[in-house]
Formats: C-alpha cells, structure tokens, sequence
C-alpha cells in the first residue's frame, strides 16, 4: 500500500536511472504487464484475422493494483496508448440519484471485482 502511495515516477531524471524505490522494486513485473498488453494485442489480432488492426484506442485498468500513482503514465508511456481508470459506480449515477462523494468516486476502480460480483443479484 505504501508503494501505490509513492507511484511511479513517469518523467523526469529518477525514471531514466530508476532510482525510485517503487521502480526498484517493481521494474521487473511492469515490464511484464508491458509485454502482456503488447502480447494480448497481437493475439487478439491474429485471432480476428484482421491485420489491418495495427493499434487499440485505449487501456482501462482496474482492482486495487490501479491504484498506484502514475500506473496510468507509465503504461500510456511504454505502450503509447491513452490509459483510464474503469468506473463500475458509472452505470448507477444519473436517473435522480444522489452523486457519490468524490472520494469514492476518487477509488472507484477498486470497486470493480466487489461490484461485478453484487452485479449478479441485480435486475437489470
């Protein structure tokens, strides 16, 4: 937790040298989520058989993990791609409900497995 409260540094003289302690000890598993994504789109590519896909519009994270600082930059970074958070509390706002507070909506990615979950036993 300590970790995703630091973040990442995106920019800047300490991510040339990797001298943040976060990126000491996490440069080796996000360069392996950098190779999945890059992984996952070839696949999904050949898959379709569609060649003509040489890129995808964006990334959307979400659980617990997301939430370290600059996760977003870093990955929109290495893979030039726009990186958003997923919002599973978007499908309940409008229709005259009350707004979540913003902190909340601040950490609504980490709501995604619990709501997915509670999804189950609602009557869409």
């Amino acid at each position: 937790e300590n970790f995703k409260m630091e973040g990442l540094a995106v920019s800047g003289e300490e991510q040339l040298k990797n001298e943040s302690p976060v990126m000491t000890v996490l440069s080796g598993q996000l360069e392996n989520v950098v190779l999945d994504i890059e992984h996952t789109f070839q696949s999904f590519v050949q898959q379709l058989k569609k060649p003509q896909l040489t890129s995808f519009d964006k990334i959307v994270l979400c659980g617990g993990g997301a939430a370290l600082i600059n996760l977003d930059k870093y990955l929109g970074d290495r893979v030039e791609v726009p990186v958003e958070f997923f919002n599973p509390l978007s499908v309940f706002q409008g229709g005259g409900r009350q707004p979540f507070d913003p902190a909340i909506l601040s950490n609504a990615s980490r709501f995604a497995g619990v709501m997915g979950s509670a999804s189950r036993y609602i009557e869409w």
